[in-house]
């Protein structure tokens, strides 16, 4: 018999042929046969007879057991060249916990059936429709519309669009486009003696001092003349009118509530008190640190005739907002 070693080393062709002898199954009288087989009928023998898998696929796709399950095929995960990254082309359902120890981007919806439970900071950069609980023990900031059909519980503080958190007593107030906490809307009520009304032109009469820091946002005003002179008695005032605002000059863009000339107290013999001008303001611009003041707009004293002695006081109420501007 010739020996294996002294031929040369040679890689096999499915053409090659192999010499094998059968053995007779035990307890037959059949006797051993020599044939011949070449390596492909081999390899599709082990293949069919003994579940050999086979199959092809894509580089860098996780591979997919076919329904026969001895064939590999692509998947729909895909891995990256440099293995950073795994993308899945399709639904991913989790029957079990689901564990992200880095950061997690969703570019579509979010659907959570029961509680979902954030222990850090979570930031959502577009709409966020919570029907169920939220719960979020770290800092949440919502960028976009959110909409809460249930119960809102916040247990810590609610930061408006300069970050401050407000003091007591103060409300969540819409800007137009953000929030920011204010003082709740109060009133103020003040009377105008006659000695005031005489000089209100040199020297307007201050409402409420100025705050450092904030400004006054005047909601609407009501203005009350009690005359108390007699029959024929009566103020000049020039065709001026009244006007609540923070500032007794340059008007034009004040934040400001007018009060008409026929409104201004006349100091004679009317019976007072019947008739409260109610306004709203004039929309203007405001400057923090200023007192609420009242005065007219030709910052003129009333004239008072010769021979009269007109008499009034003037009852005032305003309500405001203080807003904080720093």
């Amino acid at each position: 018999m010739a020996i294996a070693q002294q031929y040369p080393l040679n890689t096999p062709k499915n053409s090659d042929l192999l010499v094998g002898t059968s053995i007779p199954a035990a307890n037959t009288n059949d006797d051993p046969k020599t044939s011949s087989f070449s390596v492909s009928s081999i390899g599709s023998f082990l293949i069919t007879e003994n579940n050999i898998i086979t199959g092809g696929g894509t580089f860098n796709t996780i591979p997919l057991w076919t329904p026969n399950g001895q064939i590999i095929d692509d998947s729909i995960i895909t891995q990256s060249a440099l293995g950073q990254g795994v993308n899945v082309a399709g639904q991913l359902d989790v029957a079990a916990d689901f564990y992200v120890t880095g950061s997690t981007q969703l570019n579509g919806a979010l659907t959570v059936d029961e509680v979902a439970t954030f222990n850090d900071e979570v930031e959502c950069n577009n709409n966020v429709t919570v029907q169920g609980i939220f719960s979020a023990d770290g800092n949440s900031v919502f960028e976009g519309q959110s909409v809460f059909q249930g119960e809102a519980s916040f247990q810590s503080s609610v930061l408006d669009v300069g970050s401050n958190s407000g003091t007591a007593g103060q409300v969540l107030s819409s800007t137009g486009t953000n929030v920011q906490w204010v003082d709740a809307v109060q009133t103020t009520e003040i009377t105008i003696t006659n000695a005031q009304l005489s000089t209100i032109g040199d020297t307007p009469v201050e409402i409420l001092p100025g705050v450092s820091g904030y400004i006054y946002q005047i909601l609407g005003a009501t203005a009350q003349p009690i005359n108390a002179g007699v029959l024929g008695d009566a103020y000049d005032w020039q065709g001026q009118n009244g006007f609540i605002s923070w500032r007794n000059s340059s008007l034009t863009n004040a934040h400001r509530v007018e009060i008409p000339n026929g409104q201004l107290p006349s100091g004679g013999a009317s019976v007072g008190g019947l008739e409260t001008y109610v306004e709203i303001p004039i929309a203007g611009s405001s400057r923090d640190n200023s007192p609420l003041i009242i005065g007219v707009t030709n910052n003129t004293n009333p004239i008072t005739n010769i021979g009269e002695s007109p008499s009034a006081t003037w009852r005032i109420n305003v309500t405001y907002r203080l807003i904080q501007v720093n």
